[in-house]
């Protein structure tokens, strides 16, 4: 069944040229096709493998299943970017943008009031809990401005 759900999803491949790839063709003689058909043969990676490629926007990475945890827990790691608790995953800078970091604690809150009565136990801790430590980070690093 789970495998079913895999396949449900799809794929995006960056089929975009690398400028110093182009470059290299360029610069290769033309008359050499052997060259070109040992390139198309060379057999691409199955996606269970494990890249060895540095992550990027654009590198393809599988994620975790979408459902009202990692929801809460990606406004969780918004919210501690948006304070400089935890440097920007893209640009590894950290930025203190306090502004950003309250309307993902208020959106949270609007959450959490919307969802009451229809969570898990679990659920219900876990957006408690998040929301309680944002809460704490936020007073501290408003009273460190």
């Amino acid at each position: 069944m789970e495998e079913e759900k895999e396949k449900q999803g799809f794929t995006v491949t960056d089929r975009r040229i690398n400028p110093d790839e182009e470059e290299t063709k360029k610069t290769q003689n033309k008359d050499e096709p052997e060259q070109k058909e040992k390139e198309k043969q060379i057999p691409q990676q199955p996606e269970s493998q494990p890249q060895a490629e540095p992550r990027s926007p654009t590198t393809e990475r599988k994620l975790p299943p979408i459902n009202f945890s990692t929801f809460v827990l990606s406004l969780h790691s918004s919210s501690l970017i948006a304070m400089g608790v935890m440097p920007d995953p893209y640009s590894n800078q950290t930025t203190k943008e306090l502004e950003l970091a309250k309307q993902n604690i208020d959106l949270l809150s609007m959450l959490e009031e919307k969802t009451k009565g229809n969570l898990t136990k679990e659920e219900t801790d876990l957006i408690k809990n998040v929301l309680y430590d944002l809460r704490m980070k936020y007073v501290e690093m408003k009273n460190q401005q």
